[in-house]
């Protein structure tokens, strides 16, 4: 016996231990089955049968086909080999079987060139200790046996020893009817009332179960922490309006901000003198008699500078200032222009008279071909846009 025959006897047996389920046959099922054989012996017949009807129904149809009229031209030399391969007595079956028989000689004896050409290169031979070969003289039971022979024999024992472990286990599952172990109320119950138990009913009791098991799983444990008064004090409990506004945090940012503009403001002691105009003096007489209140600075204006004071005309002002220069820029470049242009003294002559339209036909030259062009780029525009329409179905937009 062969490792691998072993090994699939093996597994085999191992399926047959497991697989203990047997179906229950009705006794029309069993008049109905006149075969004796059971399914599994005969399934490859029943394939190779229905495969050689469907390729009879197949060759059927092909020979009643009236579209089929091609017929395959053969050449001399063939027919002539097989008209002296059919005088020897010999039907097809038998020729096909001799010519196999022959390309696997032929096969083998390449195979067996190739190797002796291979071990001819390869002159490495194991040198097996002399003591190994004494044991294997002295021994009955492997005397006069080579390596695979001792090797089965080895694997044939381990599945001997493996297959009556396995006999030892004689359990069996009992299987019954679903119908008999379901309670009344459950065969009964129509297809919603299915859904609704499935989706709430179960639920609910699978949660009330696991709340069962919670707590009487922690009901084992009576430990109770002891909290001194001041983790009692700062462990104090917020609602969840409390939690949300988080008003003790902004809070405390608040506070931390406040210290750092006072610390700040202890460093940089610098005080700017600013002049408000008092109340009932905005007007612009009122500004003149407070000019003479502020100290008269000389400096020299600069015609970048813009007054920020009056902020509510502020981005007029700017507007209208951006405005000038872009208007002193365009002066600047006309003025330019009219330098460069100066010393130019050519006049061109201006007719005073236009002329006759012509009556003629005008000729513009490739003006079919950019007729014809912008047509192909509006049939590729349609068909791009019905395209995306089949396929995505959007509209493109081109």
């Amino acid at each position: 016996m062969s490792r691998q025959q072993a090994k699939r006897m093996q597994e085999e047996r191992e399926l047959r231990q497991n697989c203990t389920f047997k179906p229950n046959i009705s006794k029309t099922s069993r008049l109905l089955d006149k075969n004796d054989r059971p399914l599994h012996e005969r399934v490859w017949q029943l394939q190779r049968d229905r495969q050689q009807r469907l390729m009879q129904a197949k060759v059927k149809e092909e020979l009643s086909n009236p579209d089929l009229t091609f017929k395959p031209i053969i050449n001399e030399k063939s027919q002539k080999i097989a008209k002296d391969r059919a005088g020897e007595g010999k039907n097809v079956a038998e020729r096909l079987h001799e010519q196999s028989e022959i390309s696997l000689y032929r096969k083998l004896t390449k195979v067996a060139m190739i190797e002796s050409e291979r071990a001819k290169d390869e002159s490495f031979q194991p040198r097996i200790n002399p003591n190994s070969d004494k044991i294997l003289e002295q021994s009955e039971k492997f005397a006069g046996k080579d390596f695979f022979d001792r090797q089965n024999e080895y694997q044939f024992k381990k599945l001997k020893l493996s297959s009556e472990n396995l006999n030892e286990f004689s359990f069996a599952p009992d299987i019954r009817s679903a119908e008999a172990l379901l309670p009344p109320e459950r065969r009964s119950e129509s297809y919603l009332d299915r859904l609704e138990r499935l989706a709430y009913r179960d639920k609910d009791q699978i949660q009330t179960v696991r709340d069962s098991i919670k707590e009487q799983y922690y009901s084992q444990f009576s430990f109770k922490p002891q909290l001194n008064e001041v983790s009692k004090q700062l462990g104090q409990a917020h609602s969840i309006q409390e939690l949300y506004e988080d008003t003790e945090r902004k809070e405390k940012m608040q506070r931390l901000i406040r210290a750092k503009e006072e610390e700040l403001e202890q460093e940089c002691t610098f005080r700017p003198q600013t002049y408000r105009p008092p109340k009932g003096l905005e007007n612009e007489s009122s500004q003149q008699s407070l000019n003479c209140l502020q100290p008269q600075v000389s400096y020299e204006k600069s015609r970048y500078s813009i007054d920020v004071r009056d902020t509510e005309t502020l981005i007029e002002r700017m507007k209208e200032k951006q405005r000038s220069k872009i208007e002193q820029a365009a002066q600047e470049r006309r003025r330019k222009e009219y330098e460069e242009l100066k010393e130019c003294t050519f006049t061109p002559q201006i007719l005073r008279q236009t002329p006759r339209p012509s009556s003629a036909p005008v000729l513009v030259r490739g003006l079919g071909r950019h007729l014809e062009l912008r047509e192909l780029a509006q049939r590729q525009v349609k068909r791009r846009r019905r395209k995306s329409l089949c396929v995505w179905g959007v509209e493109l937009q081109v």
